[in-house]
């Protein structure tokens, strides 16, 4: 019973880091999106009214989230 948990537990990890790579991929293709615009204070100020701009900003500060969920997630694996 204990070995079958402690796989349950390993193949949740696994499954949480393999899921979190693809958004960490996705997200950072976001970022460079973002540095490639090259934003400045004007590009801020129509954050509000852009769509596309605030969800890029959201993806990149999402990006940068995952990153470190996905450090925590492999030191825990090891």
């Amino acid at each position: 019973m204990k070995q079958s948990l402690e796989q349950d537990r390993w193949f949740i990890v696994k499954q949480l880091l393999l899921l979190t790579e693809k958004e960490v991929k996705h997200l950072r293709m976001t970022s460079d999106r973002i540095k490639a615009l090259d934003p400045n204070l004007q590009w801020i100020e129509t954050l509000e009214n852009n769509i596309e701009y605030s969800e890029m900003l959201d993806a990149f500060v999402s990006s940068q989230y995952l990153q470190r969920v996905m450090h925590l997630l492999y030191e825990f694996r090891y």
